[in-house]
């Protein structure tokens, strides 16, 4: 029996795999957020969901390595500080202060942006201060709801 079957048609199909290479016109089928097939013919009958990509780049989702998603409810705070004294409000005495429900809405906030900008995974440095129990479950209903794959670190 077969999952939920996406058809991502007609785009320009940069693989990142040697034996496929970059196709210029190609389908890529997906199957219960598994690639199944690449190529200019990637089984398109029966699919759930078709994604016309004609004149879009198709390519696998970016990975980030090093983010600090809870800081997003501080975007621009600090922009004129030395490292030190952002370092000194914002992990000193801004993030110890944060709810957990102001934490939920940073990680989310972050999660959402990367997802926006071709960052399917992440890995999440949350270096909170001090965070409680409910705190860190926050953090992580975020990331979990959000959609994006992460690493919680």
């Amino acid at each position: 029996m077969s999952g939920r079957r996406t058809l991502i048609a007609g785009g320009h199909v940069l693989s990142m795999d040697p034996a496929i290479g970059e196709l210029p016109c190609a389908d890529v089928l997906v199957e219960d957020g598994v690639i199944r097939s690449v190529g200019p013919d990637a089984g398109a009958a029966d699919v759930d969901d078709r994604i016309d990509a004609r004149g879009r780049l198709v390519l696998p989702g970016f990975v980030d390595t090093h983010r600090h998603m809870w800081q997003a409810v501080l975007r621009g705070c600090g922009a004129d500080q030395t490292l030190g004294e952002y370092f000194a409000t914002v992990l000193g005495a801004l993030g110890p202060r944060l709810t957990p429900d102001e934490l939920y809405v940073g990680n989310a906030l972050s999660a959402l942006a990367a997802l926006d900008a071709g960052v399917t995974t992440v890995q999440d440095i949350s270096n909170v201060g001090k965070p409680t129990p409910e705190h860190t479950d926050a953090l992580l209903d975020a990331l979990e709801s959000s959609g994006v794959r992460c690493v919680f670190a």
